[in-house]
């Protein structure tokens, strides 16, 4: 009978540890998508704030004093690297939703993640519908002779191209590694390629953010566009990888592995 009992009870903490909050520490609290982030996850039942984190704040004192589940980094393109290099040392699940860090860098965290086991995730936009974009981008490209992308942004925005330009780029890439229609010296007006395909960016007010992926062939083009117009449309992306990064022992790059991952 003992044992039955202890079992039984076991059964009960088990289910009770699978309905714990995760633990979120978000750093770059103070922007407007830090705000909006928080807002979002203070709403939801699954998730506890534990510390909101600033410029003013050291990193590596509160991911020791505060002790979190998750990191969503929501910074800036200036520190980004700094900071993943803290959170590696800490051995501390992270949510990257700034872009900055370069291909050469995103290869050192996934490659720490993998041998280390610590998830992780890179997510260059956190909106759904910019995710089918970039999905749509893809499917269609093996079926043209040229593409370009044109990505327009807030004036605030420090880094260009996009980070989800670059990762429609490499998405594109994949499926379609050469395109011989598309002039490889860069022209005026399109010095920005990545993988032979053309970037074209625009910074200006009035804007949050907008992409266009245009393919053409011989009598015809596609332009397959998506726009934000609030910082609200990235909330559930946020909720979701802060989330799925928890059955992470890696790293991810991209919400659409969660978005697709039973098809």
């Amino acid at each position: 009978m003992n044992s039955i009992k202890n079992t039984n009870i076991n059964k009960k903490k088990k289910k009770s540890m699978t309905h714990q909050k995760i633990k979120i520490i978000v750093n770059g609290a103070f922007g407007k998508m830090g705000a909006l982030a928080c807002d979002a996850l203070t709403n939801d039942e699954r998730f506890e704030i534990i510390a909101k984190l600033g410029r003013q704040d050291d990193l590596s004192i509160s991911l020791q004093q505060y002790p979190a589940d998750v990191v969503l980094d929501l910074t800036q393109a200036d520190c980004v690297w700094d900071n993943c290099r803290i959170y590696r040392q800490f051995s501390i699940r992270f949510v990257i939703g700034t872009s900055g860090l370069t291909a050469e860098q995103i290869k050192e965290i996934q490659q720490h993640c993998l041998e280390e086991k610590q998830g992780a995730a890179i997510i260059p936009n956190f909106s759904i519908g910019a995710v089918m974009n970039m999905h749509f981008a893809q499917l269609s490209a093996k079926w043209f002779d040229s593409v370009d992308i044109i990505e327009m942004h807030h004036e605030q925005k420090l880094d260009s191209p996009s980070g989800t330009a670059i990762r429609t780029a490499q998405l594109i890439h994949d499926v379609k590694p050469e395109w011989p229609a598309i002039k490889s010296k860069p022209q005026p007006g399109r010095e920005t390629y990545i993988h032979q395909i053309p970037i074209h960016s625009v910074r200006m007010p009035g804007i949050l953010a907008v992409q266009q992926v245009m393919f053409g062939q011989a009598g015809e083009t596609i332009t397959l566009s998506h726009q934000t117009i609030d910082r609200k449309a990235y909330m559930p992306g946020v909720l979701l990888a802060c989330e799925k990064v928890m059955s992470n022992e890696h790293l991810i790059v991209g919400l659409e592995h969660w978005l697709f991952e039973n098809q």
